[in-house]
């Protein structure tokens, strides 16, 4: 089954640095097209933040801190390419299907080729304007570690109740 990339639900902090922001469960891209042509210094600061650090939901045109690595159905994978070019004319103004269809088709193998981890790994973005060009970063979430369970350790040391 193939793989994908999927927004979690955001956070609170989520909530008040970015706008629009993802409901979350949502196939994603990183979606620098969308950036494309745009000044970033020219852009509200919500949308700087969003224009820095995160990856765009396809369903809402939303913005996400943080997706996961999960499978996809072959069937809605290849749905999402005509749903994102279909995005890209209704919201970002796009001439047309014909001219749209090869972004979303290169924005959907850049995503494939980052949900080549396992299910569940999450990713984070860092983008930024350099040189004139858009340059972005994913870097890999680490889990923190597990917490101690503390009911498999042993203590040693003298116990009164059975001392010789």
């Amino acid at each position: 089954m193939p793989k994908f990339l999927r927004t979690l639900p955001p956070s609170d902090e989520d909530r008040q640095l970015y706008t629009p922001v993802s409901p979350g469960d949502e196939w994603a891209v990183p979606g620098s097209f969308a950036y494309a042509g745009v000044d970033p210094a020219s852009l509200p600061d919500s949308l700087q933040a969003s224009f820095a650090h995160c990856f765009l939901g396809i369903d809402s045109f939303a913005h996400a801190s943080v997706v996961e690595v999960a499978e996809i159905d072959q069937a809605e994978l290849d749905g999402l390419r005509l749903q994102l070019a279909l995005a890209m004319v209704q919201r970002l103004g796009a001439p047309g299907l014909g001219a749209a269809l090869p972004v979303a088709e290169d924005e959907i193998a850049y995503a494939l080729s980052l949900a080549v981890l396992p299910v569940g790994t999450q990713l984070l973005l860092e983008r930024e304007w350099r040189d004139g060009d858009i340059q972005e970063n994913v870097h890999r979430l680490q889990p923190a570690p597990n917490p101690l369970d503390h009911s498999q350790l042993r203590m040693f040391g003298s116990d009164p109740e059975h001392e010789p």
